[in-house]
C-alpha cells in the first residue's frame, strides 16, 4: 500500500521566563553574539568599507592650439626654439627662434564624438649646416569626464626623445592616460585644476621653463601623461626637419570615491552573510538548551494542550 502526505503543519513551541531570570539573560547574551562579532569580523577583512572603486570610460579631449617645443643641437648655441606663447617667444633670443608649419588632426574612429587619435606634424626650415639630434615638446589639452562626476581640467602631454645621429624626420606614437594619486568626487563638479598651466602673461622666463611647468603639474593629483612611446626616425641631414606625432585616446579607468548608499550597499552584503551563519548556530544552540531545559524556562506547547 502506497503511503503519501496529506497535510502537514508546523509544530510551534513556546518558552517563557521573567525579566529577571537566567533564561532573559541567555537570551540576551545569544542575541549579541549573533549581532556583534559579525560586525567585526566583517569590519577586519579589509574590504567592510569601500573607500574607491573604479570605472571605465574614455575621456573627451580636446586640443587647445597651445604649444612649445625645443629642437637640439649637438653643436653650441645651436638649439632652437618655438611656442604659441607670444611672451614666451619675446623671451628668447632671435637667432633661436625657429618657426614651423604646424598641422593638427583629430580623428573620431567610432563616431561617438570623442577624438580617439590626434595626430600633429611640424615641418622645421633649417640653417644651412643646422642639425637636430632631438626634441622635446609640450602640447596642451582640454580634457573632460561625464559618467559619474563632471571633471574639466587643463592637461598635457610632454614628450622628449634625442638620437646620436642627425635625422630628416621623426614619428613618435604614444597614448594619453590619466594619472590619479586621489580619487575623484562620486557626484558633482570637479574644476580644481581648470586653471590655465601657463601664465601666458607673465614676462618671467622661469614661468616658461619646462622644469618648473612639469614639476608644478605633476604635483597634482588628477593629470595626464604619455605612455606607450616608440619613435622611429629617419637618419640624415637636410633642409627640413619633420615631427609627426600620433596621441592615441584609449578608454581609462576612472577611480572614484563610492557614494554613501555605494558603501551600504557592498558593506550590508558582507554583515548579512556573516550574520546568518551565526543566527542559524545559535539558533540550535538555543533550542538545544530550552528543549532540554539545561536553563530553566516555562514550555507551553498547544498541540498538548488540546489533546488534554
Amino acid at each position: 500500500m502506497v503511503v503519501y502526505q496529506v497535510f502537514s503543519r508546523p509544530q510551534l513551541v513556546r518558552h517563557y521566563a521573567t525579566v529577571c531570570s537566567e533564561a532573559t539573560l541567555f537570551q540576551l547574551f545569544t542575541w549579541c553574539l549573533i549581532i556583534i562579532p559579525p560586525f567585526f569580523i566583517a569590519y577586519s577583512s579589509n574590504d567592510f568599507w569601500q573607500y574607491e572603486s573604479s570605472y571605465r570610460e574614455q575621456p573627451n579631449v580636446r586640443y587647445t592650439r597651445q604649444m612649445m617645443v625645443y629642437l637640439s643641437d649637438n653643436n653650441p648655441g645651436g638649439d632652437r626654439a618655438w611656442g604659441t606663447f607670444p611672451n614666451f617667444v619675446q623671451l628668447l633670443d632671435p637667432t633661436t627662434i625657429i618657426r614651423p608649419l604646424v598641422r593638427s588632426r583629430e580623428i573620431d574612429h567610432n563616431r561617438d564624438g570623442r577624438v580617439d587619435v590626434f595626430n600633429f606634424t611640424l615641418e622645421f626650415t633649417l640653417d644651412q649646416n643646422q642639425v637636430v639630434s632631438g626634441i622635446r615638446l609640450l602640447t596642451f589639452f582640454d580634457v573632460q569626464l561625464h559618467t559619474f562626476s563632471y571633471v574639466c581640467m587643463q592637461s598635457l602631454a610632454y614628450v622628449s626623445t634625442s638620437w646620436s645621429t642627425p635625422c630628416t624626420s621623426v614619428w613618435i606614437g604614444s597614448e594619453l592616460h590619466l594619472r590619479q594619486t586621489e580619487p575623484i568626487p562620486r557626484f558633482g563638479g570637479f574644476y580644481t585644476y581648470n586653471t590655465s598651466l601657463i601664465n601666458s602673461d607673465s614676462p618671467h622666463a622661469v614661468d616658461y621653463d619646462f622644469r618648473t611647468i612639469l614639476s608644478n603639474y605633476y604635483q597634482r593629483n588628477v593629470s595626464t601623461m604619455l605612455t606607450n612611446i616608440h619613435d622611429v626616425w629617419s637618419s640624415g641631414q637636410g633642409n627640413t626637419f619633420t615631427l609627426q606625432l600620433e596621441i592615441t585616446v584609449p578608454e581609462q579607468i576612472v577611480i572614484y570615491r563610492p557614494g554613501f548608499w555605494q558603501l551600504i550597499k557592498f558593506a550590508w552584503i558582507q554583515y548579512v552573510a556573516i550574520f546568518l551563519l551565526f543566527y542559524v548556530i545559535l539558533s540550535h544552540v538555543k533550542e538545544f538548551v530550552f528543549d532540554n531545559q539545561i536553563i530553566r524556562s516555562i514550555r507551553h506547547n498547544p498541540l498538548k494542550q488540546r489533546k488534554l
